[in-house]
């Protein structure tokens, strides 16, 4: 059976991620940031942590796939492109995740940049 779990980023523009649910595996989608409290942070603050973008929202609440006993289940992350709204939040929590992160050429560019 598949079982397709919004994360973040369907009601607004940012923290995108989708886990899709195959049984024995879990693939996510995209794992981005939600820029506006970031801008705010930026102004305070030069460094971050995941601690902190969880508290100001900034990032996908994928601590549900913990209490759905799916977080081992992960065999990969697939950002769909390379805006921050999609792979922004991979620096902080791809971590978790003993996944391969597929992605085009040029998403994976940005992404060494990021990390």
């Amino acid at each position: 059976m598949l079982r397709i779990i919004p994360i973040g980023g369907f009601d607004e523009v940012g923290r995108n991620m989708t886990a899709v649910d195959l049984g024995e595996d879990v693939i996510i989608f995209d794992c981005g940031l939600y820029l506006p409290p970031i801008v705010e942070l930026e102004e305070a603050e030069k460094a971050y942590t995941e601690k902190k973008l969880r508290a100001i929202g900034a990032v996908p609440d994928d601590l549900i796939l913990d209490r759905l006993g799916l977080r081992n289940k992960v065999r990969a992350i697939i950002p769909s492109h390379a805006h921050l709204d999609h792979i922004g939040g991979l620096p902080f929590l791809s971590y978790r995740y003993n996944a391969d992160i597929i992605a085009t050429p040029f998403t994976i560019e940005v992404l060494r940049t990021l990390f």
